[in-house]
């Protein structure tokens, strides 16, 4: 559900964006790459974590899977 190879990708995956605002950082993550900007790797990190605490949303659907994916597995052993 959530194919993230790292950290980074996971929190963007975790935070919820206005619509009006997901041009704009996509955007901004792809200037990001093709200029291997550290500095815009941490705007995105920081905006991403102000947002998931701020509206949380995103935390409540990813535990929600977690803990989906553990009673499936306990189930499977029982």
């Amino acid at each position: 559900m959530f194919p993230a190879t790292g950290r980074f990708q996971m929190l963007q995956m975790l935070t919820e964006q206005q619509p009006g605002a997901v041009m704009p950082w996509s955007v901004l993550g792809v200037f990001r790459r093709k200029y291997k900007s550290k500095v815009l790797g941490i705007l995105q990190e920081e905006f991403s974590l102000n947002k998931v605490s701020q509206d949380r949303k995103g935390r409540l659907e990813g535990s929600e899977i977690s803990a989906g994916a553990r009673r499936k597995d306990e189930e499977d052993k029982d």
